[in-house]
């Protein structure tokens, strides 16, 4: 198990600001009301029928927020493991990022090329999955069943992204890879030349994977339990400027998106 890392008095009061911050934007997500007609969202939502727009890009931030709050349970719990958190706080990331991807283009043609780049990418992650399963594993009923869903799924989209790209006019949809998802975000909240969600999210990635220079330079050694010649077991604690940064980054990024998400169900021009 991951150390719960000690918080000095500034982090503490830090981290009772963020969670304070993080439970009255999940408060505000709930009381989001129906978005007007007409409106950006349902001009869009209208051209994308059935896979509305509106739908993937409120699943997203409530992917991110949902994630943020879990932080704050571990806060007001028995303290914040670092590797849960840092796992937790880049899906956060990655949910707000998707989110302002999905809403904050001008043009309706770019939205809609970004929500079937959206749900290409989901259908065939989810195929993927069952593809990699060893075949004794699909002696399971609800596997099998799973997986005819999955392809009966994946078809279903590639014949609805390709009427789409035919009604609409758009070339190829192209792929977005999840770092460029994140560096666009982080334009758009911090400014167009500073891409810091990136760096954040990476590092998050490294943490996650165990991958040694985001280990070394975020995550320290509190205490050893056992250290011999043969075999050494040590207890990891977090860098907690690092993880506040992270969550008060997440946190601004969901805020951003749902300020987009809100705005595009009231603006009429778009």
């Amino acid at each position: 198990m991951d150390e719960i890392t000690p918080l000095y008095k500034e982090e503490k009061s830090k981290l009772e600001k963020l969670c304070s911050d993080v439970r009255a934007l999940d408060v505000k997500l709930s009381e989001i009301k129906p978005y007007r007609r007409p409106s950006q969202m349902s001009r869009d939502n209208n051209d994308c029928r059935p896979h509305r727009l509106d739908v993937s890009a409120y699943n997203s931030i409530t992917f991110a927020i949902d994630h943020l709050v879990a932080v704050d349970s571990m806060a007001r719990g028995r303290g914040i493991p670092v590797f849960a958190a840092i796992t937790t706080l880049r899906a956060s990331l990655e949910g707000a990022a998707r989110a302002i991807g999905l809403l904050l283009p001008k043009d309706r043609k770019t939205r809609i090329s970004a929500h079937l780049s959206y749900l290409l990418d989901s259908a065939k992650y989810q195929t993927l999955a069952f593809e990699k399963l060893n075949t004794p594993a699909l002696t399971n009923d609800f596997l099998k069943e799973s997986r005819k869903t999955a392809e009966e799924h994946k078809s279903e989209i590639d014949e609805y992204v390709s009427s789409q790209t035919q009604k609409h006019g758009l070339g190829a949809i192209r792929k977005e890879e999840m770092w460029q998802i994140v560096e666009n975000a982080s334009y758009y909240c911090l400014g167009s030349e500073d891409n810091s969600l990136l760096f954040y999210w990476m590092a998050c990635s490294g943490i996650a994977h165990s991958k040694g220079w985001a280990m070394d330079a975020f995550t320290k050694v509190v205490s050893k339990i056992e250290d011999t010649e043969s075999h050494s077991n040590v207890v990891f604690g977090a860098d907690m400027k690092f993880v506040l940064g992270v969550y008060e980054a997440a946190l601004m990024t969901s805020e951003k998106a749902l300020e987009l998400y809100v705005n595009a169900g009231k603006r009429k021009n778009a």
